[in-house]
């Protein structure tokens, strides 16, 4: 059986393993920055309720309350990051590796390819693609909306500063 190779079984079942925890961890990593931006759009709501209702330019204590969950929350992503952070690289790497490996092939064997070949190859190329650009979209996404927020609560310190300075 393949050639008299009786490691090619257990090189098999490595390689299937390898796949099945690099899944298994892949969706933990997501599903675990995905409840802390849902967490944090909740916590965004609840800012501009407060905004909108003029609290936040009036009460010195709502507004220090808010940058200390904001404080608590960069220190959760950052924690989430920290943890995760080799895996979203490594699948970083892999999809830039993968989606360059097909594009040469594309472009090097591509006269020679019968379609089903080429429709894998291009599939690869795909898969390469989505592999990278899809763990880094969240992350841009969160941080964009901190960045965001500092810049409002900033504004929002500077109207209370304002408010004291010349109402008393």
């Amino acid at each position: 059986m393949f050639g008299g190779q009786k490691v090619f079984l257990l090189d098999v079942f490595i390689i299937i393993t390898g796949a099945y925890v690099s899944s298994i961890t892949m969706i933990i990593v997501a599903l675990s920055i995905e409840a802390l931006a849902n967490s944090y759009m909740e916590f965004n709501k609840e800012i501009e309720e407060n905004i909108k209702s003029g609290k936040l330019q009036t009460n010195a204590a709502l507004l220090e309350e808010i940058e200390g969950s904001l404080i608590e929350y960069l220190r959760l992503a950052d924690v989430v990051y920290r943890c995760f952070g080799a895996a979203i690289s490594m699948t970083f790497m892999n999809g830039l590796i993968v989606h360059s490996s097909a594009q040469f092939a594309l472009r090097v064997y591509g006269e020679n390819m019968n379609l089903l070949q080429m429709s894998v190859y291009m599939g690869w190329a795909l898969l390469g693609f989505v592999t990278t650009a899809a763990p880094l979209n969240r992350h841009r996404t969160f941080y964009k909306v901190v960045i965001f927020l500092m810049m409002l609560l900033a504004f929002c310190q500077y109207l209370l500063l304002y408010t004291r300075l010349y109402e008393g």
